[in-house]
């Protein structure tokens, strides 16, 4: 099956061209410019190394000059800026679906011609508004800068087109583009944004990723998932404690509990206590993707504190279902098993005693749900647990009472 080039693009990521979408046009002769690159080879290069411009007749051509590593291609803006050195790299997109989207080459240099019909992608719109805004920006934050400056957006496009350029969302394996696994640190034109809680427990912002201070994230392949993508997202890591939790996350899937007895090794004690905390591996991926990495109840989205909690408690593999689960950061999590904290009609309570304390601005606070209405908690196995907790409420309460 043939593949045709429809676009070959860069977004700005500097100065006065960051956030612009720069795209290969033609000259006034109707053909495209490459430069040859001073550390060209001869073994690719179609024309007299003595030639320092090649021009080809449609995108097909270029984008095969492209990848041979010796060209350059020029690009230009809607407003006519050149591209200059404001670029990282280039992508070339093919008419056929699921085929090479995101083919990565090298940096462009400068070109100058103009073209006021540019058409931008719905991603690189919303990249450009929070460049635009220069400040990290919420999600409504974005529709508002949207509404001014692409007035013709559709406002349902935002969160599938944030995703796709979030480098820490956890459904973004979903998307095309995302079909390879790989790491933020290669230049893929996806790896734009990263989002995270304006202070503990609050709204999301997103702002642009930056590798040295948002770290490396990786897309891999989880053949464990029932999902149709089998991609899923996870922060890079290289250290020896992150590939014993791994390690310890099939062992508890395959073992079920551990026999601490005669452990030799602290780390791997250590590691295995977590995983056992955190839920079996599968349980809690699921809980990950359907509450997209963020606590139910806090808000709270550090993935490593973050655990799959039993609605109804675990009674073999069939209570390992979604709707029977909550994502809750580690304290939530105890406080929950506690019968400490308890949800009804979408609201989460606390016990009595607990109102004064820092968990206190939890109360009557609405739980987070799932996008999808497939994955939200089970009402009938909220309702249960309600019960059963406020009984216990009810006599941690009257208990205190007495010793005062």
């Amino acid at each position: 099956m043939s593949q045709t080039v429809i676009q070959i693009s860069a977004v700005g990521t500097e100065g006065l061209a960051l956030g612009k979408l720069f795209i290969a046009k033609t000259d006034t002769s109707g053909r495209y410019v490459l430069n040859r690159k001073k550390s060209a080879s001869t073994t690719n290069a179609p024309t007299n190394m003595a030639v320092n411009k090649i021009y080809a007749s449609d995108l097909d051509e270029a984008a095969k000059l492209l990848k041979t590593g010796d060209y350059l291609i020029n690009l230009v803006a809607a407003d006519g800026r050149r591209a200059l050195r404001a670029l990282k790299s280039v992508q070339i997109e093919y008419s056929q679906v699921g085929v090479n989207v995101g083919d990565t080459v090298a940096a462009d240099p400068a070109v100058s011609a103009s073209d006021a019909a540019l058409k931008m992608l719905g991603w690189q719109i919303v990249f450009q508004a929070l460049c635009q805004l220069k400040k990290p920006a919420s999600r409504r934050e974005l529709l508002q800068q949207l509404r001014i400056s692409h007035p013709q957006f559709k406002d349902s496009n935002l969160d599938p087109d944030l995703r796709l350029i979030t480098v820490n969302d956890l459904a973004r394996g979903h998307h095309q583009g995302h079909e390879k696994p790989r790491r933020t640190d290669q230049g893929h034109r996806y790896d734009l944004v990263f989002k995270r809680p304006l202070k503990a427990g609050g709204r999301l912002v997103y702002e642009r990723y930056d590798p040295a201070s948002h770290g490396i994230w990786e897309l891999y392949r989880d053949d464990t998932v029932t999902t149709k993508s089998k991609m899923r997202t996870r922060c890079f890591s290289g250290n020896l404690l992150q590939k014993e939790l791994e390690n310890a996350e099939k062992i508890s899937e395959s073992e079920g509990d551990f026999d601490f007895i005669n452990e030799p090794d602290a780390r791997a004690r250590i590691s295995r206590a977590i995983v056992l905390r955190r839920g079996q591996g599968a349980f809690r991926r699921a809980l990950i993707e359907a509450y997209e990495g963020t606590c139910a109840v806090t808000g709270c989205t550090a993935i490593d504190v973050l655990e799959a909690a039993h609605i109804v408690p675990y009674r073999g593999e069939h209570t390992n279902r979604v709707d029977n689960g909550l994502l809750l950061r580690a304290d939530i999590h105890t406080l929950f098993d506690l019968g400490y904290l308890w949800i009804e009609e979408g609201n989460i309570h606390l016990v009595a005693h607990l109102l004064d304390t820092e968990y206190g601005k939890l109360n009557n606070r609405k739980l987070r749900l799932p996008r999808k209405k497939a994955d939200s908690p089970s009402a009938d196995a909220l309702a249960h647990h309600a019960s059963e907790t406020k009984k216990v409420a009810s006599l941690v309460t009257d208990l205190q009472q007495e010793q005062a």
